[in-house]
């Protein structure tokens, strides 16, 4: 016991430096605005029309259909748990569907709640026009385990401990999901959540007591797990749009500009924050005679603590692409997943 108090001291220490150097790396620098003007490079405009979400800052409307269940486990209701927790989840960057429209539509499509996952996309299409994307899934996996241990006596030096039988509970939860883009009636995106939840062991006289005591409450929780888990990867896929409306060069070094937004804390935004400097191209399907629009990253710059407002902001742009960047690119939050995010999704799985 002694040498691993020892090193306590050195353990607490790491931390400390890697909380520094994650706040460090993730500082934000301010401007002289004095210092900047406006030069032939800052009268130049991109040659896109941007789309009117991008100018109306429009939030994407979302419908979550709940998820078909596969299970074992359907008196547990885990579709509606699902359909809840990820409703919640995208509540903050994107404009859900009313309930009462989406279960009309549900009622009309014949669409049994738990039952299928799968909707015809053109009728809901229809149905829904205001709607831009539709979440579709299934419960595909839920486990749940007891787990009993026998009575142990372990020597420590000279003394002899002893440890009661004991039980321990863990559930996990499998949730597929499918966003449907109902312009394009394609797939956006298809990706895996799962989640984990353990209880601490409790005391037991022998093995036959050894049950898990609330399934469903348990498989719940696994479920918000599961949704927690995969948060940023929802976010990535409905990331903050905005644009450029000004632009400015350092009077003695043209590689160093700073873009004007038209975004700022109550979209997300904050000093530090990392943005995508973007533009788009046409590109049509011949075969089914759609256009999409498809963006490009020319760049990337860094919010500035300088004049950061409401709906407003002022953005560091990258040496490397200082040359590229015009009035009337569209910019893109970069969703970046953190250190101890990383740590906290390992630790929970």
């Amino acid at each position: 016991m002694k040498r691993k108090c020892k090193l306590m001291p050195y353990l607490r220490d790491g931390i400390l430096l890697l909380i520094v150097f994650f706040s460090l790396g993730c500082a934000s620098a301010r401007v002289s605005i004095a210092e900047y003007g406006v030069l032939d490079i800052d009268s130049k405009q991109s040659s896109f029309k941007l789309p009117d979400y991008i100018i109306n800052k429009k939030r994407p409307k979302i419908a979550v259909l709940p998820p078909s269940d596969n299970t074992q486990y359907k008196s547990c209701n885990l579709s509606a748990v699902a359909q809840e927790y990820l409703s919640q989840t995208l509540g903050g960057i994107a404009e859900l569907a009313e309930r009462s429209q989406l279960n009309a539509i549900m009622q009309e499509l014949k669409f049994t709640a738990g039952l299928t996952g799968d909707v015809d996309l053109e009728k809901f299409a229809k149905l829904g026009r205001e709607i831009d994307f539709v979440f579709v899934g299934s419960v595909v996996s839920a486990h749940i385990e007891a787990r009993f241990r026998e009575a142990r006596r372990e020597r420590m030096g000279k003394d002899v401990y002893y440890s009661p039988p004991s039980c321990s509970e863990e559930v996990r939860v499998g949730i597929t999901w499918r966003i449907m883009d109902l312009s394009s009636l394609t797939t956006k995106k298809a990706f895996t959540m799962e989640g984990r939840v353990s209880t601490l062991s409790r005391e037991v006289r022998s093995s036959s007591e050894c049950k898990v005591i609330e399934p469903c409450g348990l498989l719940s929780q696994a479920v918000r797990r599961a949704v927690d888990n995969s948060e940023e990867d929802v976010m990535r896929e409905f990331p903050v749009y905005g644009y450029i409306y000004k632009t400015m060069t350092k009077k003695n070094d043209p590689s160093k500009r700073i873009a004007f937004l038209n975004v700022g804390s109550n979209d997300g935004i904050k000093a530090g924050s990392r943005l995508e400097i973007v533009s788009f191209i046409e590109e049509k399907d011949p075969i089914k005679g759609i256009t999409t629009l498809r963006s490009q990253v020319v760049g990337y710059c860094t919010i500035s603590e300088t004049d950061l407002q409401a709906d407003k902001s002022i953005c560091i742009i990258s040496e490397e692409s200082a040359d590229q960047v015009f009035v009337g690119h569209a910019i893109r939050l970069k969703i970046e997943e953190g250190f101890f995010r990383k740590l906290q999704k390992i630790m929970s799985r």
